[in-house]
């Protein structure tokens, strides 16, 4: 009993550090800061939706994303690594060029989303710009975009309008107090329009300027320390991007309630959503798509309008995709031919040759510690049905035994009766001992029995297999008694063999437990037949007149965690515990027909003798 107790406990403090495991994370998520390049709208659709839908969370990561602080320089506080991703605009360019180590991870949207605004009924072309008011912040008017259109249009930024500090607030246009101001196209025209005002706006992107906006980058020395981590943000947000842009209206709703610091409407977060998802596709581009060579045009732009004066070295500058790393290899090759390449392809060899070398001392260590697994799991499978044939066992023994407890307590109250009436004689009470002894003795032997079950003892020895197949059936005749099941078996000849008692007994309850579940649900008469053969072999052949096994079922009916019973408690190992038994120790195998129910042959193997005897 103390063995049971044992491996019971063994196996709940398994159950519940497996229950630990699955429940408690693998490791803490890495937490990551974004800075935006505005207040929450739909241009930062993609990183919400990447939060809220968990997809920086499947990345092993938490991400914290705060809105563009008017006081704070976004470019400063990636490069010092006090925020970790940043959204900048083209000047990131000119940021580089004077040393700040920024790297370009994608770009958002492939054109500029900056436009001047005014009324149509006060503007009608460019030109009219000139000695206008314009409200414009000191990044609008550094804006490349704006300077290169109206220089192409032969207008000077600095000396050919009159700027006014932003208000952010399109009133000021409204009333007049402005003539123009910078703006984003998804925005302020939709706003402009709503309020009966026909808007009129001037985009680079009509007179050739497209120059990338939103770009997300982050600092050297992220990706050189977290290489890893950059690839999941980035894979992350595109992956968040192209949701919010394929679900428009249910982003809208999502920035709506939970991310409106502006208190737009719905209608016009969705409004600036279309208008995006155009700007983020533009002329079919993929989405985050930087070409360095219009880095270079559009630094050559900067350049000539004399905003910079350095070179600028492209090479560490766009971040690459570790999926076209290739390249660099085959341009390397590509550039060494002859005694270069020979030296370069015999190199190779080696190293594959070492590689090959470490892979294989590697594999075997692995082959050593997996077939070690294999052969723990295997033990652990085997404890496992063990355990559950056990308390079936458990239980018909406490049914087993309420029979004679009973007749015991009867006999002890008869003799107590009898002598207070003092007709108590010694006849009487030796048949009444008699009586207590005889119950006594059957409880002894149901233990016994399940003792023997119990017993770890695998020493091989000469064993009657009739005594073993009626072991077997006492331990479970209580459940076939409970379920009117009847166990037909005779005992022509005694059989013996040399070989593992134990093992054989638990092969035998694996497959009476299985034809007892097979019955249960039949409403005929429940009949299991048992037969011992011996010809060239020693046989068991165990047959049920259930319902049968499903052709289909016949050949994974050994395969581990396969059942076809609705019992909860079967968890579908003991056929195949009994198939590894049969194999392994009596050099031997199991055999299943299906015809009217279900008949297992136990085939003895030649491990030991096996003969007959009278």
């Amino acid at each position: 009993m103390g063995l049971v107790l044992f491996e019971v406990f063994a196996v709940m403090r398994a159950v519940f550090v497996l229950f630990l495991l699955i429940c408690l994370p693998v490791s803490a998520l890495e937490k990551v800061s974004l800075r935006l390049l505005w207040l929450h709208q739909f241009e930062f659709a993609g990183f919400y939706i990447a939060q809220e839908k968990g997809f920086y969370a499947d990345a092993g990561l938490e991400v914290d994303i705060s809105q563009h602080n008017f006081k704070v320089n976004t470019v400063d506080k990636v490069v010092q690594g006090k925020i970790d991703y940043g959204v900048g605009r083209i000047t990131l360019l000119k940021e580089r060029a004077e040393g700040k180590k920024v790297v370009l991870l994608k770009s958002i949207f492939q054109i500029s989303p900056l436009v001047l605004l005014g009324k149509k009924s006060q503007l009608s072309n460019i030109q009219d710009i000139k000695n206008k008011r314009v409200m414009t912040n000191e990044d609008t008017a550094s804006s490349l975009a704006f300077r290169s259109m109206l220089s192409a249009n032969k207008l000077d930024f600095d000396k050919d309008i009159i700027r006014i500090p932003h208000s952010y607030d399109i009133q000021s246009l409204v009333n007049d107090e402005v003539d123009l101001m910078s703006a984003y196209i998804y925005n302020e025209p939709y706003h402009l329009s709503k309020l009966g005002i026909e808007p009129i706006y001037f985009s680079p992107n009509d007179y050739g300027f497209e120059f990338y906006a939103d770009i997300l980058f982050t600092a050297e020395h992220e990706l050189n320390n977290h290489p890893a981590r950059v690839e999941k943000f980035i894979q992350a947000s595109i992956k968040g991007w192209k949701y919010a842009f394929a679900n428009i209206n249910e982003s809208a709703k999502l920035i709506y309630d939970k991310y409106n610091s502006q208190n737009k409407t719905l209608e016009a977060f969705i409004y600036e959503g279309e208008k995006l998802k155009a700007m983020a596709f533009y002329k079919n581009r993929p989405f985050g798509d930087i070409s360095i060579d219009r880095l270079k045009t559009t630094y050559d732009i900067y350049r000539s309008m004399g905003l910079v004066n350095k070179d600028l070295n492209y090479t560490d500058f766009v971040y690459q995709d570790p999926k076209t790393n290739w390249q660099k290899t085959k341009g390397f090759v590509g550039r060494h031919i002859g005694i270069e390449w020979l030296i370069w392809g015999f190199g190779m060899l080696l190293l594959f040759i070492l590689v090959v070398m470490i892979w294989n001392r590697t594999l075997q260590k692995k082959v050593i510690l997996v077939v070690g697994q294999k052969l723990e799991n295997e033990r652990l499978i085997f404890r496992q049905n063990r355990i559950k044939e056990m308390a079936t066992m458990m239980s018909g023994i406490a049914h087993q035994w309420r029979q004679p407890l009973n007749a015991i307590s009867t006999s002890i109250i008869n003799i107590d009766s009898i002598f207070q009436q003092g007709k108590l004689t010694q006849q009487t009470l030796n048949q009444k001992l008699d009586n207590i002894e005889h119950s006594v003795a059957f409880m002894s032997t149901t233990i016994d029995d399940f003792s023997h079950y119990l017993s770890a003892d695998n020493v091989s020895t000469e064993f009657s297999i009739n005594e073993c197949v009626s072991i077997a059936v006492k331990l479970l005749v209580s459940e076939f008694l409970k379920h009117n099941i009847v166990v037909n078996y005779q005992q022509n000849s005694a059989f013996l063999y040399t070989g593992c008692r134990n093992e054989l007994l638990q092969v035998l309850v694996i497959i009476l437990n299985n034809a007892k579940e097979a019955l249960i649900h039949n409403t005929n008469e429940r009949i299991i037949d048992i037969k011992i053969e011996q010809n060239s072999v020693t046989s068991i052949s165990i047959n049920d007149n259930g319902c049968g096994i499903k052709k289909a079922d016949l050949y994974k009916i050994f395969e581990p965690g396969f059942s076809t019973h609705s019992n909860h408690l079967d968890n579908g190992l003991g056929l195949y515990i009994a198939r590894v038994i049969m194999r392994d120790k009596f050099s031997g195998e199991i055999k299943v027909e299906s015809n009217k129910g279900a008949t297992f042959t136990l085939l003895l193997g030649e491990y030991g003798v096996s003969r007959g005897g009278g």
